[in-house]
């Protein structure tokens, strides 16, 4: 059996979702299943190129750019021939597969018209479509940014093009089992990480410090959307700081937007906290293993209600104590004061008091983040995920 996995996003450096491809295919490759992952369009700006390689293999895993620039244009127009273009060739690719086993999975909405091409193209050759899920559609999360009237057809039959669908929690296979046909097989994957690239040798830092890692805001319709609630979590370093005299240093990986720096500034902690910027992906482990504490303090919102971080996985692969809110499939893995530390969504005081009571027995505290570790080796280990989901893919062929 041989397994596509269309994506249009950077590859093979990235955030998630790049991260969250590359689990798949790695565990689908180790359990014995050839894997190739086609790019489907330019993904890199000017000012960040990350990946320069239309081709290549990365830590076992072969992929492809379908298009010849890297760079994602500015121009409408052409964004629209490079998407064209991209889908064009994934057609001509897969075509060339004769009397073959394949299964082609899309990691993302490449839009209604693309997604229904593929699916009668694919139903003729009788390859089965699988679909990978995150978070709720976005047409859920953000329905102000769409037609209603076409979000409801949308939502009717779109998830109807698939013969198989996985999803990251049991929220959102709850949610599109009733979304998709009689016959679509479903299957729970959840968040994974690679616990062995968190074995990092710890570094003798000048500073201790507590380390949020991501990219928290966006913006809908010219207005902010926060998804990881780091604003919760810089408030309540605030009140460690001022109220219980905390020593430790606060750093923000990835995230340096013009919000934050105003926010830190006014809470007159600039001092305390520092602004690490964008870390490649072999640069943040040693940063999160670092850390005395790792904190993910994400709101009650719908995209948090769906989805289930990827970066969760990456703090409990350190083995140290970690602060998440309770959202989502959270507390189906996790538990306050056994493999966690538990907050409520939005609670500033609360986590306040958590930071203060790691730091007053932090002993503890690492016996409690080592547990959570121990997790990362199991129920979200790519390795035992990838043979599951070589087993669901199997099925179709059975």
């Amino acid at each position: 059996m041989k397994v596509i996995i269309l994506f249009p996003n950077s590859f093979p450096f990235g955030g998630a979702s790049t991260n969250r491809v590359i689990h798949i295919a790695k565990g689908l490759i180790e359990s014995g299943i050839e894997t190739k992952v086609l790019i489907t369009r330019s993904t890199e700006k000017n000012t960040n190129n990350y990946n320069i390689n239309i081709s290549g293999c990365f830590e076992g895993i072969n992929f492809q750019y379908l298009v010849k620039d890297l760079v994602w244009p500015t121009n409408i127009l052409h964004r629209v021939l490079v998407l064209i273009k991209g889908f064009l060739k994934i057609l001509l690719i897969l075509k060339k597969y004769k009397k073959e086993e394949i299964a082609v999975i899309s990691t993302a909405n490449y839009g209604y018209i693309s997604h229904f091409i593929l699916y009668i193209f694919l139903k003729i050759r009788k390859y089965p479509f699988i679909y990978t899920v995150d978070e709720f559609p976005w047409r859920i999360i953000h329905p102000q940014k769409y037609n209603r009237i076409f979000t409801e057809f949308y939502l009717r039959t779109f998830y109807k093009f698939f013969d198989g669908i996985v999803c990251i929690s049991q929220t959102l296979l709850d949610y599109y089992s009733n979304k998709v046909s009689s016959k679509c097989k479903l299957h729970l994957m959840p968040m994974t990480v690679e616990p062995e690239k968190f074995n990092c040798s710890k570094e003798k830092y000048l500073e201790e410090y507590i380390a949020y890692c991501g990219y928290d805001i966006s913006y809908i319709n010219g207005k902010p959307y926060f998804k990881d609630g780091l604003e919760y979590l810089i408030r309540a370093f605030h009140i460690c700081v001022f109220k219980f005299n905390l020593t430790l240093k606060l750093y923000i990986i990835g995230e340096n937007s013009d919000f934050f720096q105003h926010l830190v500034s006014s809470l007159n902690i600039t001092d305390k906290v520092k602004f690490i910027g964008h870390l490649s992906s072999n640069e943040i482990p040693l940063y999160l293993c670092n850390a005395k504490i790792l904190a993910l303090t994400r709101p009650d919102n719908k995209q948090a209600e769906g989805g289930f971080p990827t970066k969760l996985g990456e703090y409990l692969a350190t083995g140290k104590p970690v602060i998440i809110s309770k959202v989502g499939d959270v507390q189906q893995y996790l538990t306050d004061q056994v493999n966690a530390f538990l907050v409520e969504p939005g609670n500033i005081e609360q986590i306040s008091i958590v930071i203060m009571k790691i730091v007053n027995d932090y002993v503890k505290a690492v016996d409690i983040g080592k547990n959570g570790r121990n997790l990362t080796t199991t129920e979200f280990s790519y390795k035992i995920q990838g043979k599951r989901l070589s087993k669901y893919l199997e099925n179709f062929y059975c």
